[in-house]
């Protein structure tokens, strides 16, 4: 018999060895099972931002008062994968800055990163936080 409940997330998301070191160096001295708790009851949502250059989902995670950056990746198999974790939300916050603004080539890079984790149009206008119809417009065509 395991300890406690078997919780079945709709995403199953697996948490590296790197990232549960880089939360306990960087945010709290957690037991690695407290860590990987912690982060999948917050990543079962839309991601918060997109990191194009690593084909990345950024999520803001609050935490005591303040709020930490969580980065999932391509895992290796069918789950993705939490990359590692940032104690700050410095670029998260910088990429959110973009929001409101008009389109840019930057937000073409962030429509294609997301469409390729499978979301939908309207998931991809809920995370860039621009008009379904203007996702819609640019939506990539079928390879």
């Amino acid at each position: 018999m395991g300890h406690g409940i078997k919780v079945m997330v709709k995403n199953p998301v697996f948490v590296t060895p790197h990232a549960v070191k880089q939360f306990q160096r960087r945010v709290a001295p957690w037991p690695a099972g407290a860590v990987i708790d912690f982060l999948l009851a917050r990543l079962q949502r839309l991601p918060d931002e997109v990191d194009v250059a690593m084909a990345s989902l950024l999520y803001r995670v609050p935490f005591a008062g303040r709020h930490i950056t969580v980065v999932v990746g391509r895992g290796e198999g069918e789950w993705p994968a939490v990359i590692t974790v940032i104690g700050d939300t410095q670029r998260i916050d910088r990429l959110l800055s973009w929001r409101g603004r008009k389109w840019a080539s930057r937000d073409a890079g962030r429509l294609r990163t997301l469409h390729q984790w499978g979301f939908t149009p309207q998931e991809c206008a809920e995370v860039m936080g621009k008009p379904l119809g203007e996702i819609s417009k640019r939506w990539p065509e079928p390879p």
